[in-house]
């Protein structure tokens, strides 16, 4: 069977996050159940990364094995986003080798983390309203020690089974967009709330309850109990995963045009 791979967009506010569970809607209940309806065969999709309830994405990639190879790529994605919710839709698809792992294969991941500092109405759900705004050079000073290959323990879950908690975090940057600041992180993996607890702690540092300097000490100390309170999720996006060429079957992605 063809293995293909899916560039999945969505919003985060009505669903209880990518993975099925038993108390809501899922992101990946939803994809499969009309994935399966559209290509008339059972389809389980496996993902990059596994976000929380509340949480978007702008380019989630998932793989699926479908039952024969597109003709009509672009009639498959109209034709399956008819059927999609308001808040999913998938905006490129492209074959990849049999063996090809959306989760395993990717080797770099990107987030963008959104904080909005005043009300604002159009960004409701969409971003951590704070209604303070927190010192943003502070804040940058400490997002760089972030940089480089550390254990990420005091900034994980104490629910996370993962064992290795070794992230290469290769950029960590805050700009100031009118009205908010956009946290960007891009890694080779993310354990369980790792974004959320950095920014949690990165927003304690601006609001000055401690200095840019302690963001070493924490990381060093691998208990979760040094690190800030994890943000919200509406403010969490993932942006984008990487993938190395050989894993494609086709030269390009098809996408809908934009």
């Amino acid at each position: 069977m063809p293995r293909y791979f899916l560039r999945v967009m969505y919003e985060g506010s009505s669903f209880v996050g990518w993975q099925r569970q038993k108390n809501g809607l899922s992101v990946q209940e939803v994809l499969e159940e009309v994935l399966s309806h559209q290509l008339r065969h059972p389809v389980q999709v496996v993902a990059t990364g596994r976000t929380d309830s509340g949480v978007h994405a702008r380019a989630m990639v998932v793989h699926a094995d479908f039952p024969k190879v597109l003709q009509a790529p672009g009639d498959f994605l109209h034709k399956t986003n008819s059927h999609l919710p308001k808040a999913l839709a998938i905006t490129g698809v492209r074959r990849v080798k049999p063996d090809a792992h959306a989760r395993y294969d990717a080797f770099e991941r990107v987030y963008e983390y959104r904080l909005c500092y005043h009300k604002n109405p159009f960004e409701w759900g969409r971003a951590w309203m704070l209604f303070r705004r927190p010192d943003l050079e502070k804040m940058k000073a400490a997002a760089q020690y972030f940089l480089g290959r550390h254990d990420y323990s005091a900034f994980c879950s104490a629910r996370s089974a993962t064992e290795n908690k070794i992230c290469y975090v290769k950029e960590a940057t805050i700009h100031h967009v009118p009205g908010y600041y956009s946290f960007w992180i891009r890694a080779d993996r993310f354990l369980m709330n790792m974004v959320r607890t950095m920014v949690g702690t990165l927003v304690e540092i601006g609001l000055g309850k401690r200095p840019p300097e302690s963001i070493p000490e924490i990381l060093k100390s691998t208990d979760r109990r040094r690190a800030g309170a994890k943000a919200p999720a509406e403010g969490l996006y993932f942006v984008e995963a990487k993938f190395p060429d050989e894993v494609f079957e086709e030269e390009r992605w098809y996408e809908i045009p934009t």
